[in-house]
Parts: C-alpha cells; sequence; structure tokens
C-alpha cells in the first residue's frame, strides 16, 4: 500500500518506534501501573475510567497488537518510548516514567475523554422526569380520587377535560405498581444493558455514548486513535487503516477502504481528501498534512475541536428543550387545576339557587 502521496520530506517521527522499544516498556510495565494507579488517584468519569484501562492493560499480558488498539495506552507508551530511545543506556528512568505517566494523563485530559458525560448532561431532564412520574402518582391517589368521588356523589355532568383528566387519574392508579416498576427498574436495566460488552468497547465509552455518537464525537476518536498510532512510528496508511478498524464504525472503516483503494490505483480524490464532506474538511486536511510530530499535534488539536463542538451542541440542545419541558408540566398543572375547578363552579352555582345570595 502505498503511503500519504503529500509525505515528500523525510518524516521525523520514527518508523516502528514503539515496536522496538516495547520489550523494554514490558520490563518496567508493573511500576508504569503503579504510576498510573498514584497519578490517577482521585479522578473520576471516562477519564478514571481510562486510567484504570491502562493500569489493567500493564498489569496483564502488556500484548504490542492489543496497545496499538487503546488509544488511553498508547497515550502512556508514545512518550516512555521516546524517552528510552533518548536515553543513553535505552532503559527507562523512575523519572522517565512518572514524566511518560504525567504526559500521557494530560494528553486524555485534553483529547481522551471523547464524549461528556452523558448522565451529567441528561441530569436535569431526569429528575424532572422522575418528579413528574412521582408527583403524577401521588396527585391521581390523594387527589384526583377525592374529586371523582365528590363528583359521583353530586351526580353532575361533568366537563370534557375534567372527564379526561379522572380518566387518566383512574389508569394511572390501576397501573401504579407497573409505572414505579418502571421509573425504579430503568437505572439497573441501563446498567445492565452498559455493562454487557463493555470490554470489547473502548475505555471511558459508554454503551450509550456510542448508540449516540453522531459523525463528530466518532471522527473525533478516529482522529486521535490515528494521531497516537503514528507517534508510535506506524505508517501512514497503517494508522488509518487501524484506527478505522478499531473505531467500531461502519461508515468509517467503509470510508477507509474506499481510501486505500484509491491510495492503490493512484486515484487524484485520495491526495484531496478522505471523508470528502463539508463539515470535516479541518479533519481532511489534518490527515493529508506533511507526516511529522507536527501532523500529530493537528490531528489532535482537531479531534479536540470536534468532541468539544460536538459536546457543546448537545449540551445546548438539552438546555433549549428544558424550558419546554418546564412549561408543559406548568401547562400540565394548570389543566389539572381548572378541570377540577370547572365542575365545582356548576355544583356552587346550583348550591346557591343560581344566582348570588343563595347561602344567605
Amino acid at each position: 500500500m502505498n503511503d500519504n502521496p503529500n509525505n515528500q520530506i523525510v518524516s521525523d517521527l520514527t518508523p516502528g518506534l514503539l515496536k522496538a522499544k516495547w520489550d523494554s516498556i514490558t520490563i518496567v510495565a508493573g511500576q508504569i501501573a503503579d504510576e498510573v494507579d498514584i497519578k490517577s488517584d482521585g479522578l473520576g468519569g471516562n477519564f478514571r475510567k481510562q486510567a484504570l484501562a491502562v493500569s489493567q492493560f500493564f498489569r496483564g499480558d502488556c500484548k504490542f497488537q492489543d496497545a496499538l488498539n487503546q488509544s488511553c495506552v498508547l497515550a502512556i507508551a508514545n512518550p516512555l518510548a521516546r524517552m528510552i530511545d533518548e536515553s543513553k543506556d535505552g532503559e527507562a528512568s523512575q523519572s522517565d516514567l512518572a514524566t511518560a505517566v504525567h504526559l500521557g494523563l494530560c494528553t486524555l485530559s485534553r483529547h481522551g475523554s471523547n464524549h461528556r458525560n452523558l448522565f451529567r448532561i441528561f441530569l436535569y431532564p431526569i429528575m424532572l422526569t422522575y418528579f413528574v412520574g412521582l408527583g403524577g402518582i401521588f396527585v391521581s391517589h390523594f387527589v384526583l380520587l377525592p374529586f371523582t368521588e365528590m363528583f359521583a356523589e353530586f351526580g353532575i355532568t361533568l366537563p370534557l377535560v375534567t372527564s379526561w383528566v379522572l380518566s387518566v387519574g383512574y389508569l394511572v392508579r390501576t397501573y401504579t405498581m407497573t409505572i414505579l416498576m418502571v421509573l425504579f427498574g430503568l437505572p439497573p436495566l441501563f446498567w445492565l444493558i452498559n455493562w454487557i460488552g463493555q470490554k470489547k468497547r473502548e475505555p471511558g465509552m459508554s454503551r450509550f455514548d456510542l448508540m449516540l455518537a453522531t459523525q463528530r464525537p466518532t471522527v473525533a476518536r478516529w482522529l486521535l486513535h490515528v494521531s497516537l498510532l503514528m507517534e508510535a512510528g506506524e505508517s501512514w496508511a497503517d494508522s488509518i487503516q487501524r484506527a478505522s478498524a478499531a473505531s467500531g464504525k461502519t461508515w468509517i472503516k467503509r470510508r477507509a477502504a474506499a481510501h486505500a483503494r484509491n491510495l492503490e490505483s493512484e486515484s487524484l480524490e485520495a491526495s484531496r481528501s478522505f471523508f470528502d464532506q463539508k463539515k470535516f474538511a479541518m479533519a481532511d486536511t489534518a490527515i493529508l498534512a506533511m507526516h511529522s510530530r507536527g501532523q500529530v499535534t493537528l490531528l489532535q488539536q482537531v479531534a479536540t475541536w470536534y468532541r468539544d463542538t460536538s459536546a457543546n451542541i448537545l449540551e445546548w440542545i438539552v438546555q433549549m428543550l428544558i424550558p419546554v419541558y418546564v412549561f408543559a408540566i406548568l401547562f400540565g398543572v394548570f389543566v389539572l387545576v381548572l378541570s377540577m375547578f370547572a365542575p365545582l363552579f356548576s355544583i356552587f352555582s346550583g348550591l346557591t339557587g343560581g344566582g348570588p345570595g343563595g347561602f344567605f
């Protein structure tokens, strides 16, 4: 397979650097894991999950091919490989370990958390949903039921909106246990769904992250992986193919396969774009830059930009929907109050003889 057609200048990235230094890295794998545990103590969220994944990896088999499929491992292994390469004795010192872990965690903090915590984004709507559900059960049992008995005792014709609200209250009372089971059964169900297949996913990514991930966060994760593979000394073409295979997204794999075919046929399209979409023009520019350490930095910066814009768009949509949600709740309360007081006006009118002063 041909390499990047634009890479005519000699690269400052050492080919196969990580593979050449992998044996030296495995010798100090346990120390790397200890250093990661110390420096990641107190972290939370996806960042913490990635740090734990790195620690578990270096305490396990530490296979080179497995490391190439995990961005969080590459983020720490790459700087350590460079330090070993530059050391006089070809071994990693304790200072090198601490520095490499620090640099790797800094990389993960800037780029590794590819999709923000969905629970944090949707926490307020989720709490409102639980409030509405539990509030609806309370109202149906302790408000609507007494009104239903009172209206039946007076035997008056109820307005349409009142009949509808009382019917909804009857359904809620009938299926109260089912509603409670759904409300309190969803959290463990979501946890179970997220737990299934977690070892096959990228560390720090939940199943719901992947389900809700649009093209932008997917491209952000992909760009980060490509940049770290290139920094590890993998070729431009191999980095793209490996990162595409590990992305878990069919459309990325198809695009990579098409791009590889274009390269093999020396098509001019391959030299101009990878995604061939206007919204990913910045990614195409970074991918087709000169194969160098500067390209690695550029790829990571573009990955951060796509990740942040995607998360900001999602948060903006949620923030826009919250006022609509609150307005719908207030409107529902208004309809409830109106439906309960509308028949009372008829009852009061009958008790007063249809005019003022009836009680006197």
